[in-house]
């Protein structure tokens, strides 16, 4: 571990969490500047922790500002500014009262670039724009991951409607979605809140310093590749641009991309353009996870994007989650291959970079959910990154960012209490019925869990 950065960035977060604190012990700046928006169904949220809520086509008729800014999202503002926890940031509050010197997302949040300004200013901001804006356009994907739901998937929503809900908690059905109004428009209806966007966009661009486009799978709508046009056009400052994929698009689309990309960068508006992937484990276990993700193709394209694109950054975004344990060291090391082919020189941000976070809803489907011996193997995937750091003569390692958030995975996985008897219940018939609906075989795939899955009770 580098030492020096690892003191430099916690003196950074000190210095945050102090002025956070001094405006109110909730204070928070996501809550003002971090927007995502799925414009699908018109559901927002403020950080990625809280679960989205509805945006009332009432307020976006008057003030198409109330994509980000619904009465909702500006009572909970409210409550950080008195001091008040709003409920729905439980996962910052959890981490906090665990210990005074950890740090939560609303801490490193608030400290990102994206979030740098005059925070007795923002406090005073009742409609602010946001400077960190995630949106999708549409649930038009190919991909049924396993922990991912209908609203994002149009392949889970065709499933869901031939075979309705999982037989688990929390696992809702399509007649759910139409009664709390969360259906997807069809990408070629008239949808009010892509309406209300097109027209907002333009007016906020400008004080922009992060702009990420989602879905669904992005490529797969034509709406992103009509933004793209327009980011061409428009004039504004230094932006940090970027698009989720899952890569798994036909060569023409990836063509397609690797020249829209080249055009964009060669405007020069550009601070950076970053291509995120999505990657959990490795080979065979992949798939599974991820149903319809080939791993091989997904890293031959990635090797595609890198040779044809020489200014894009790539991340490999982990949803780290009770299936990644056996084979993660291998994924480690293929994502350390990749780094070794394209990495030419140490850089602040380097261009190839893996993030690690834990997934938390499905509850069942989380890595707390696993065995002790299971869980300590993250210490061996902690040993692996620290071994492989990156330095002056081994500049594709792994940087103090990936490796911290590997330790912090790490910490809070060995020391997690056991599962529940209900959550272990659950996570049974989940892995059946996927089984079953997908035509595999998880004892197949997944040889390490055999005896633990028959430890748990029907």
């Amino acid at each position: 571990m580098n030492d020096e950065n690892d003191k430099k960035w916690t003196k950074k977060l000190s210095k945050k969490k102090k002025e956070l604190n001094q405006i109110s012990p909730s204070f928070c700046a996501a809550k003002w500047l971090q927007l995502t928006l799925h414009l699908q169904n018109g559901m927002t949220h403020s950080c990625h922790h809280p679960s989205p809520h509805k945006i009332p086509l009432t307020e976006i008729k008057d003030r198409v500002g109330a994509l980000h800014n619904t009465k909702f999202k500006i009572k909970q503002r409210s409550l950080m500014k008195a001091g008040k926890r709003p409920a729905e940031c439980e996962h910052c509050w959890t981490a906090e009262d665990s210990s005074p010197d950890t740090f939560s997302d609303r801490v490193i949040k608030s400290a990102d670039d994206w979030a740098q300004t005059d925070l007795t200013k923002l406090k005073r901001m009742n409609y602010p724009n946001p400077t960190y804006l995630e949106v999708s356009f549409g649930n038009k994907c190919n991909l049924k991951c396993s922990y991912c739901s209908p609203e994002v998937s149009s392949a889970i929503w065709n499933e869901f409607e031939k075979h309705g809900p999982y037989p688990v908690t929390g696992s809702n059905s399509i007649a759910w979605y139409k009664e709390n109004k969360r259906t997807p428009y069809a990408e070629k209806a008239r949808n009010p809140y892509l309406t209300a966007f097109r027209k907002w966009f333009p007016q906020i661009l400008g004080g922009l310093k992060v702009f990420r486009i989602t879905g669904g799978e992005p490529l797969l709508n034509e709406e992103t590749f009509r933004t793209i046009e327009k980011l061409k056009k428009l004039d504004f400052s230094d932006l940090e641009f970027s698009i989720n994929s899952n890569l798994m698009v036909s060569d023409n689309t990836l063509k397609r991309l690797c020249q829209e990309l080249n055009e964009l960068l060669e405007t020069k508006k550009f601070k950076e353009i970053r291509l995120y992937t999505s990657v959990d484990t490795a080979q065979g276990q992949s798939e599974w996870i991820r149903f319809g993700l080939n791993y091989k193709k997904l890293f031959d394209n990635c090797d595609y994007i890198l040779r044809h694109c020489p200014d894009v950054k790539l991340t490999f975004i982990v949803t780290f989650n009770i299936l990644s344990y056996p084979m993660f060291k291998d994924l480690l090391k293929d994502i350390l291959n990749t780094k070794k082919k394209f990495i030419q020189r140490l850089e602040p941000i380097p261009r190839i970079m893996v993030d690690i976070n834990h997934l938390r809803f499905p509850t069942y489907l989380s890595p707390m959910n696993a065995s002790e011996e299971m869980r300590r193997l993250t210490i061996q995937h902690l040993d692996f990154m620290e071994h492989h750091q990156e330095r002056k003569d081994y500049i594709w390692g792994f940087n103090s960012y990936e490796i911290n958030k590997m330790k912090r995975l790490s910490s809070i996985l060995v020391n997690a209490e056991p599962a529940s008897n209900l959550e272990l219940s659950e996570l049974k018939k989940f892995i059946s019925e996927y089984d079953k609906r997908k035509k595999l075989n998880f004892k197949k795939v997944f040889p390490q869990y055999t005896s633990y899955l028959e430890s748990i009770p029907d």
